[in-house]
């Protein structure tokens, strides 16, 4: 009787892990398959890398790829340390522009004022005098002479007509926001469906407000800490409604372009299954006359289809300023300035590289762009989710049916 009733027990039990497993699946649901999807996207990504040698998908426009300047430790060695003055910068955009490229992203924030400017100087030298009670008689006639970096710097932007400034999160206040430069068609508006984010450590005014472009380099790693998805854009809820940023990368391909404006198609149809949300930004090709397009999430994420580490896209930043780079290296090309000195570089994780500088997945997004080389937003959408919770339903089911008959046997 006794061995009888444990039997019924354990029948018991087993139904109603059966039974527990299929209430978790379909309450973690979206989230569990999407984790599948990782796995699935990593490995595909291992086995298929993006393919470099692919032909560009509209080579009329002639912008012939994207290279990085480099601020690295044999720069550092020869021009000092970070941050330099702003007068080098200046020099740099110049350079650069005189080489050819078609577009200058700055992978930095340039969020406050050069401290190294004749003017601050100036005024750390006299207030050290007052403090220190110095009084050793200095000719300051030279400083107050000098024009201030911030201005040579933007000086430098605009006449280049072609750099693009960044920002990032912050995390409490702070005195600039971002300057939008880009105009947006949008038949229905994305900024209700996009992340939104309070605060931003922005590029100064002096300097965002005279480039030709000004994007956002945020991202953040899903739970495994692995970047798979860049937004390619953010929203701020203000007073006056949504304001809406574009990422660094379509900022740079936007003025590579020479265009004014992005597009962005929103199905605000919940019901639709066709992908709620944001599902595509686009960006006119005027040379070819075609758009280049591109999907996204409905956030706005675009899925980073990697190539994986490529050295041979670095150019120290002490040969552009020396002249010893080949111009063939820029010319025609969207540069991205970034750096991967240690103590400076911002080190990500991707599916195929444990420690990637940041500044080139911005390299590899806009690449796959440009050669028209797109990974869907999810490998398991809304429909999946719904087949797999019916296929673990039908699976508990017939378990249930197997099990059934014996308890209470």
């Amino acid at each position: 009787m006794l061995k009888k009733y444990k039997e019924r027990i354990a029948d018991i039990a087993v139904l109603l892990v059966l039974l527990g497993g299929l209430i978790y699946l379909h309450m973690a649901g979206a989230a569990l398959v999407q984790r599948l999807g990782y796995i699935a996207f990593d490995h595909y990504n291992k086995i298929f890398p993006r393919d470099t040698d692919k032909p560009l998908l509209y080579p009329e426009n002639g912008i012939a790829g994207v290279v990085i300047v480099d601020i690295d430790e044999s720069s550092l060695q020869k021009l000092g340390q970070f941050p330099w003055p702003r007068t080098v910068l200046a020099e740099m955009v110049t350079q650069l522009k005189a080489m050819g490229a078609r577009a200058v992203a700055f992978d930095i924030a340039f969020a406050e004022k050069d401290r190294t400017s004749p003017a601050n100087l100036l005024a750390l030298i006299e207030a050290r005098r007052e403090t220190e009670d110095d009084t050793t008689a200095f000719d300051l006639s030279v400083l107050r002479g000098l024009p201030d970096h911030d201005d040579v710097f933007a000086a430098a932007i605009a006449a280049a007509g072609n750099v693009v400034t960044g920002f990032v999160p912050a995390d409490q206040p702070t005195p600039d926001m971002p300057v939008i430069h880009a105009g947006r068609f949008a038949l229905t508006e994305p900024g209700p469906y996009l992340r939104s984010l309070p605060y931003f450590a922005a590029t100064i005014e002096a300097l965002s407000s005279v480039a030709a472009g000004n994007g956002s380099f945020y991202a953040t790693p899903e739970y495994d800490g692995v970047i798979r998805r860049v937004p390619m854009l953010i929203g701020h809820a203000t007073e006056e409604g949504q304001r809406v940023y574009p990422s660094l990368s379509l900022e740079a391909l936007r003025v590579a372009l020479g265009e004014d404006a992005y597009r962005v198609a929103v199905d605000p149809d919940i019901g639709s299954g066709t992908g709620f949300g944001v599902t595509e930004i686009s960006l006119l090709d005027t040379y070819s006359g075609n758009f280049y397009r591109f999907p996204t999430d409905s956030q706005g994420h675009v899925m980073v289809y990697y190539s994986g580490h490529r050295p041979q896209l670095y150019i120290p930043a002490w040969q552009i300023l020396d002249g010893s780079a080949a111009e063939e290296a820029v010319r025609n090309k969207i540069v991205l300035v970034g750096a991967s000195a240690i103590g400076l570089r911002d080190l990500r994780a991707t599916p195929l590289d444990r420690d990637l500088p940041g500044v080139e997945i911005h390299a590899e997004i806009i690449e796959q762009i440009l050669h028209g080389q797109h990974l869907q937003p999810q490998f398991f959408g809304k429909t999946e989710v719904e087949l797999v919770e019916v296929l673990a339903i039908l699976a508990g089911g017939v378990l249930i049916i197997l099990f059934a008959p014996f308890v209470g046997a």
